[in-house]
């Protein structure tokens, strides 16, 4: 799938796709962070919503790199962009909820978000990304697309 010079674009429905996801995710995050507290599930244990913030966000970060990788970008530079992009939208996220009742904004949090989401992007953007995208019709056909 990859050259020594430049990467090929994945079909468009790939793209769509991958991209479509990770803005569904997103949204879904969004959503959590809107309700209030004790309103959601609880979760057992001291630090637990840690692990919680971590598996969200390492799922965004392998879901943003998938699309980054379907965009035609190496592996290292969508997992780091990728990365980037869940850290950027965990902060959003703990200042989204300073304005949701009973919620207050964490740093900590941001912390498991970042780390969760480069986990993600690690892994999104490598062979997981390369199966998918080589499984989606039309991928093996050749394409007139690419991106340097």
């Amino acid at each position: 799938m990859e050259s020594a010079g430049e990467q090929q674009r994945a079909p468009r429905g790939a793209r769509v796709t991958a991209w479509t996801l990770a803005a569904g995710w997103a949204g879904l995050i969004f959503a959590a962070s809107a309700v209030p507290r004790g309103a959601g599930i609880p979760l057992p244990g001291a630090g637990t919503d840690k692990l919680v913030h971590a598996g969200v966000f390492a799922v965004l970060g392998g879901l943003v790199a998938l699309a980054l990788r379907a965009e035609g970008l190496r592996r290292w530079r969508a997992a780091g962009l990728a990365a980037v992009a869940g850290l950027a939208y965990g902060a959003l996220d703990e200042l989204h909820q300073a304005f949701t009742p009973g919620r207050s904004m964490d740093g900590e949090d941001v912390v498991a978000d970042a780390a969760g989401a480069a986990l993600g992007a690690l892994v999104g953007s490598g062979r997981v990304a390369e199966a998918a995208l080589r499984r989606w019709p039309g991928a093996n056909e050749a394409q007139g697309d690419h991106h340097r």
